[in-house]
């Protein structure tokens, strides 16, 4: 909504509503991810216009809010009386220029556990209709999760080299199907993976690291939506480090 004639409409409603309370006022950064402030700074503009438009006509919100993730971090001049921080609790610094300038870890990992380990013949099918027809003799972890736990569809295909991946023993094993409940993952060239084993969605494993923001590159979205993807299913643990 722009300031002027659209906002003075939305004024004259609020003030026809007696008993409604405006408590917050916020506008989205569209471009705040990157590094040319021109588009963002002309948001701030037509935003700073609102407020005193707002102001002019008696409404004074309490709570004025702008600075997305990366506004947080790369740009203090969009700071109101709070921000957003959204990725940021993940560990996951978004922000345009320098790679993580506030030294964060990410603070989730998401595992598996591997249930079968199989063999499948060049030429044969794996999972529904064909879907994965292995060129070699490829070595099959078939692991505990899938669209339903909210890992997304489109990170796995038939054009594998454009997968996403797992971490098992500390090495990458490509994904090659994704059913509801389980999926099915390359180690051929993995010694010694068997039944049990951890498989790393989000995470690390020892010197490599797979996080939501690879996930989201992989998928061609954002790595939030990987995270609010992720459904009520898998078992959450929470660590409190303080205690």
């Amino acid at each position: 909504m722009q300031p002027g004639a659209q906002l003075a409409q939305l004024i004259d409603t609020l003030k026809s509503l007696p008993h409604l309370e405006i408590d917050g006022v916020y506008t989205h950064l569209a471009n705040g991810y990157s590094l040319d402030k021109t588009f963002t700074h002309e948001q701030m503009a037509l935003f700073t216009q609102a407020l005193e438009q707002l102001k002019a006509a008696g409404i004074t919100p309490r709570l004025v809010h702008a600075a997305n993730t990366a506004a947080c971090v790369a740009s203090p001049e969009c700071y109101y009386d709070v921000v957003r921080v959204a990725a940021l609790i993940f560990g996951y610094d978004i922000s345009p220029g320098i790679k993580n300038r506030l030294g964060l870890e990410p603070s989730m990992r998401w595992t598996s556990k591997v249930l079968n380990v199989l063999w499948a013949e060049a030429g044969e099918n794996v999972s529904y209709y064909r879907f994965f027809v292995p060129q070699r003799r490829t070595k099959l972890a078939i692991i505990g999760f899938g669209m339903g736990d909210g890992y997304a569809r489109n990170l796995v295909t038939r054009d594998t080299a454009h997968n996403s991946d797992v971490l098992i023993h500390g090495k990458r094993a490509r994904l090659l199907d994704l059913n509801v409940d389980v999926a099915f993952a390359d180690v051929t060239d993995i010694p010694g993976v068997a039944i049990g084993d951890t498989a790393v969605l989000i995470g690390t494993d020892g010197d490599e690291e797979i996080t939501s923001m690879e996930l989201g590159e992989v998928g061609g979205t954002s790595n939030g939506h990987i995270c609010c993807s992720i459904t009520a299913r898998p078992l959450r643990n929470y660590i409190n480090d303080r205690a």
